[in-house]
């Protein structure tokens, strides 16, 4: 009996040691969920990573540029003479990432616009937006006077007719 008995412990011990690593476990996951819940949330409902010092000053530059679009070249010399060095590559990914996070437009291949979302996410207004659907377009008295009609761009749902 008393061998059946020390068996039975050790097998109990065995499984309180198991059963502890997975509290454990469980308590680390409950931490990292109350963490990752606390982290608050960009305009797009993600949890990603909060928006550079660097990319903060690029929003608010295509947000006072607003509504005209910057290009790659632009974002670049912008960027440079503020002491930043910017390079090409991060350039393109960091536009794409914001891009579909909704902050940026892509207005055609190499040319970016801020959103109304991504004025927001730095705590700015654009002035005269009017939102169209997923895209934020100028009024017309925003528009400025070096601008013409064939530089405000058509989404692919918009027709002219004569």
């Amino acid at each position: 009996m008393r061998e059946y008995l020390e068996k039975k412990l050790a097998e109990l011990e065995r499984q309180k040691i198991e059963i502890e690593a997975q509290i454990g476990a469980y308590r680390d996951m409950l931490a990292r969920a109350q963490q990752e819940r606390k982290r608050p949330r960009s305009v797009d409902g993600s949890r990603g990573r909060p928006i550079s010092p660097t990319w903060q000053m690029m929003l608010n530059f295509l947000a006072d540029t607003w509504p005209a679009s910057a290009t790659n070249d632009e974002l670049v010399s912008f960027a440079a003479q503020r002491g930043v060095n910017l390079t090409r590559e991060n350039l393109r990914s960091q536009l794409s990432l914001y891009t579909e996070r909704g902050l940026l437009e892509r207005a055609k291949t190499g040319v970016y616009r801020i959103t109304e979302a991504g004025a927001r996410e730095v705590g700015r207004v654009l002035p005269g937006a009017i939102p169209d659907g997923d895209r934020t377009v100028a009024a017309p008295s925003a528009v400025s006077a070096h601008e013409s009609a064939a530089d405000v761009p058509l989404s692919n749902d918009d027709e002219i007719k004569f």
